[in-house]
């Protein structure tokens, strides 16, 4: 990486082809640059002048050890700074930028179990290009600071963490399990002479709620009140409590496997109700069913992005600490 030194006053950085400028303020904002950071080694809540809250850089991350890091966001300071580049995996993304989920969501890109492929993966499989999806991620971060996808749950306590899963997410889909069940058999009563797709569709709704029954009772009854104590004890510096498990990676990877397993049953209902369309013919119901099976898809897709990105891997690195 190359780069220039700055004078006392020059706290603006702009990123062009993987060299560092410095340039004043005033400069900067008139140079109309694309990709842009803000640093300096003791910055003041006062000098938030570049308003654009995250930093997307096409190729190269770009990193320099010898300062103090922010993304500035409005008149907010986080402490360290985003750097988006082609190379992420979505997982990564969607931990450092939030409300790219809903965008993910939109594009048909999978970020809870698929999200191990780079953005650049992502986007040969979705047929976009990487430019403009770092563009649309831009605008994203941008327009949805103010809304509840935005919530940056990698600042949650892991106890609010899981109890925010609980009551938000564990809750909605018990509730909606009982709701749909209902919903397919009547929609099924009505169309399914015209429609066969649409007991394939209750037969994978059916496997869906059967492996979800049990896997959230594992959860709520062994591994979060395992997770819990677990953070207890970090905070308090005391012995990692007793782990009838062996180690928390065990249940984590079954865990994993069985969101997996609702990942693919999740694939296979978009496939079978080609995204979720309603047929000329279909009544109120049909739409209110399909329209109910996208929500319950994101949801899912929220809740186990939460689990597999943010809350098992804290906990891996809390027990790893606590054990060491």
């Amino acid at each position: 990486m190359a780069y220039e030194e700055p004078d006392s006053k020059a706290v603006g950085y702009e990123l062009t082809h993987g060299v560092m400028h410095f340039a004043p303020f005033g400069e900067l904002e008139a140079s109309g640059a694309d990709f842009f950071a803000t640093g300096r080694k003791n910055p003041q809540p006062n000098l938030s002048l570049i308003k654009i809250p995250y930093v997307f850089v096409r190729y190269v991350p770009c990193t320099h050890k010898g300062l103090d890091w922010h993304a500035w966001g409005g008149d907010q300071i986080r402490r360290r700074t985003i750097m988006i580049n082609s190379a992420m995996t979505v997982r990564e993304v969607a931990i450092e930028v939030p409300q790219s989920t809903r965008l993910f969501e939109k594009l048909k890109i999978d970020y809870c179990c698929g999200g191990n492929r780079s953005l650049t993966e992502a986007c040969n499989s979705a047929g976009l290009e990487v430019d403009d999806l770092l563009g649309m991620l831009k605008t994203a971060s941008i327009e949805g600071k103010s809304e509840t996808s935005a919530v940056d749950f990698q600042q949650f306590p892991i106890s609010d963490l899981i109890e925010h899963i609980v009551n938000t997410h564990h809750v909605f889909t018990k509730d909606e399990m009982l709701r749909l069940d209902s919903l397919i058999k009547k929609v099924i009563a009505a169309h399914g002479e015209n429609h066969p797709e649409l007991r394939t569709v209750g037969e994978l709704f059916d496997r869906m709620c059967a492996d979800l029954t049990p896997h959230m009772s594992k959860e709520e009854r062994v591994l979060f009140p395992y997770l819990s104590a677990l953070a207890k004890a970090a905070a308090k510096k005391l012995a990692a409590p007793f782990a009838p498990f062996g180690t928390v990676n065990n249940p984590v990877r079954m865990m994993m496997i069985e969101h997996d397993a609702v990942g693919e049953i999740l694939r296979e209902l978009r496939s079978v109700t080609s995204n979720y369309t309603t047929p000329s013919d279909g009544c109120i119901s049909y739409r209110t069913l399909y329209e109910a099976l996208e929500k319950f898809e994101k949801d899912l897709h929220q809740h186990i992005h939460l689990e597999n990105n943010i809350l098992f891997p804290r906990a891996i690195e809390v027990e790893a600490q606590l054990l060491s």
